[in-house]
């Protein structure tokens, strides 16, 4: 469901403010392939050190969605942050953990 909302906000906000769908997109694919390696290489380590560890773990990544960043943006969270200048990291890793009888 989650899918589906990310993306129909990305399609409204096109419509309804091409110009910043187009500025946000424009940066967030100017930085895609070196995001995208950096999360790769943080995965691998990672995957890597869970297994050394003997941890059963799942580690994923995503590129955020356009609509997501630009409203990340566009909320001044200090004085020094209040240009659209400053874009919010465009990545979101996450790592998946079974449960334990003590986090459950």
């Amino acid at each position: 469901m989650g899918k589906v909302r990310g993306e129909l906000e990305d399609l409204a906000f096109r419509y309804t403010d091409p110009i910043s769908y187009e500025q946000v997109a424009a940066a967030v694919e100017s930085r895609r392939v070196e995001g995208e390696q950096f999360l790769r290489s943080v995965e691998d380590t990672l995957t890597e050190q869970l297994r050394e560890n003997n941890i059963e773990a799942r580690v994923e990544w995503r590129i955020k969605r356009i609509y997501s960043i630009f409203q990340s943006s566009s909320v001044p969270k200090s004085p020094s942050t209040r240009s659209m200048t400053c874009w919010p990291s465009a990545s979101s890793p996450r790592m998946w953990l079974p449960a334990t009888p003590s986090s459950a």
